[in-house]
């Protein structure tokens, strides 16, 4: 069976594995029966050379349900130098992450000149695995 939510398709593969895939990137979210994967993602943030952004995502598992595992990452990263990613807030029902990510440094050209190779961008995710506790 596959689903589109998000501008992202995911696959579900029997047996509790999903594949999703973001832009070019795949990753797989294990779940066990009862669970079903989440993944909430921020508007994608733009830096400029030398640059820093910051991006903040947050999920709420529905009612009845709770979140049994959180992770954060960034996808359709370009131009970028460097990038961090944490969950700082975990509770039963909500998950959040923030992050950020540099852009690539200017390269100098001669007589101090410098150019910039291109702005970059990154989008900013919060995923895991949900359990549903009440019917």
């Amino acid at each position: 069976m596959k689903r589109t939510a998000l501008g992202m398709s995911v696959t579900f593969i029997g047996f509790g594995m999903v594949t999703a895939l973001a832009a070019s990137q795949s990753f797989t979210i294990k779940t066990a029966v009862g669970e079903q994967p989440f993944d909430m993602a921020s508007a994608s943030v733009n830096v400029g050379c030398e640059e820093n952004g910051t991006a903040t995502v947050a999920y709420n598992a529905p009612t009845g349900s709770e979140i049994i595992e959180a992770q954060a990452r960034w996808t359709d990263a370009s131009n970028i130098k460097s990038m961090d990613a944490a969950v700082i807030d975990k509770q039963t029902a909500h998950a959040q992450a923030t992050g950020t990510i540099r852009g690539l440094d200017k390269q100098e050209i001669a007589f101090g000149v410098k150019n910039c190779p291109g702005g970059g961008h990154a989008t900013l995710h919060v995923y895991g695995r949900i359990k549903q506790t009440a019917p």
